[in-house]
């Protein structure tokens, strides 16, 4: 019997809990830690803060999918790693033996040092459950919102909150550049633009700002992602950014019994974009490399006998959720805008967290 353990609950890790059953009846046990019984989904997360929809249905329900599938679930934060030893150490539960492991931590936005008063990074997600609170209360008329980032999440940001009758007229996108990711003078670029001016969004560009010195009532960092730095304290190879490094196997370079997917990882072969699709097509190589590894942990086989590669690398649709009635989704030279943009990002993000309630 192999001892699995899956260090957070991201993307990857809530489909092995959905499949659990082939490595529980193989005779395996399955732990997952994470610090929250459920995780919001990304791409949901915004659509949070207009209120299209609530935290719970942006969610998804890792402590229940544990004790469906007869997985342990453990609510704690991983702190530690002795790779040599095997074993995790967590901040409540102490230390755990594993014979594998897994990590899929997610990101962290890139939060300044010394902030204090109503400054809110945007990642972990599960922080913009308690902002929409905030917003959406009886006393939000009115309050003054300051997003700053201006890459595809906090655009996102902004024009939810934009779209809560408290907020219009309120928020304001602080920025070096607007949506650098696209070519500034394309139709993408100008419809977002163009939802910016609808939403009543003032941005403020090439300006250097410090959040805590801005005239709002509340701040939102959307400042980009870095990996968790909990990930220094784990004894493996890291890339130049903090996160781990893994082979075409998904497995961390030199350690063949840890794997790490989703943000926290670099694949090494062809280093990805941090977006979320990836972590999905992730899925399937890592269930299928678990159950080899888990098979032959304790027979000493090869590193890569029976393993499969990880090869979606390739183009992905990219998706933004822009207020209720605005989106935008592309995927090469294909474009699709408003209410329909929207409909279809909504209909994706409600199957992809429905399969699992």
């Amino acid at each position: 019997m192999a001892r699995i353990v899956l260090a957070g609950a991201g993307h990857c890790h809530v489909e092995v809990l959905r499949q659990a059953a082939d490595l529980l009846d193989a005779g395996h046990s399955l732990t997952v830690i994470s610090p929250d019984r459920e995780h919001i989904y990304s791409g949901m997360a915004p659509g949070i803060l207009a209120g299209s929809w609530s935290a719970a249905e942006a969610s998804l329900p890792v402590a229940e999918l544990a004790h469906r599938a007869g997985a342990d679930f453990l609510q704690d934060r991983v702190v530690s790693l002795d790779p040599v030893g095997r074993t995790i150490q967590c901040a409540l539960t102490g230390s755990h033996h594993y014979d594998l492991v897994s990590f899929n931590l997610g990101s962290e936005t890139v939060v300044p040092a010394g902030l204090s008063g109503s400054i809110h990074p945007v990642k972990p997600t599960g922080n913009l459950a308690a902002v929409a609170a905030l917003l959406q209360g009886e006393r939000a008329s009115g309050v003054r919102v300051a997003v700053v980032g201006g890459g595809f999440g906090g655009i996102e940001i902004a024009a939810n909150v934009a779209s809560l009758p408290g907020c219009r007229g309120g928020v304001s996108l602080y920025a070096h550049r607007f949506a650098p990711a696209l070519p500034e003078r394309s139709g993408r670029m100008n419809y977002l633009r163009r939802v910016m001016v609808e939403r009543g969004v003032t941005l403020h560009l090439g300006e250097q700002v410090k959040a805590e010195e801005l005239d709002a009532d509340v701040v939102l960092l959307a400042t980009g992602i870095v990996p968790p730095a909990v990930l220094g304290e784990l004894n493996l190879p890291l890339s130049g950014d903090g996160a781990l490094r893994v082979d075409e196997f998904l497995q961390v370079v030199g350690h063949q019994d840890i794997f790490a997917v989703g943000d926290c990882a670099e694949f090494t072969p062809a280093p990805l974009p941090r977006v979320g699709v990836f972590a999905v097509r992730q899925q399937a190589v890592l269930i299928h490399n678990l159950m080899v590894r888990a098979g032959g942990a304790r027979q000493g086989h090869a590193a890569a006998e029976g393993l499969r590669r990880f090869t979606g690398t390739g183009p992905y649709l990219q998706g933004m959720n822009l207020g209720p009635g605005r989106g935008l989704l592309y995927r090469g030279p294909w474009t699709v805008t408003g209410p329909l943009a929207w409909r279809l990002k909504a209909r994706i993000d409600h199957r992809c967290t429905g399969r699992y309630r």
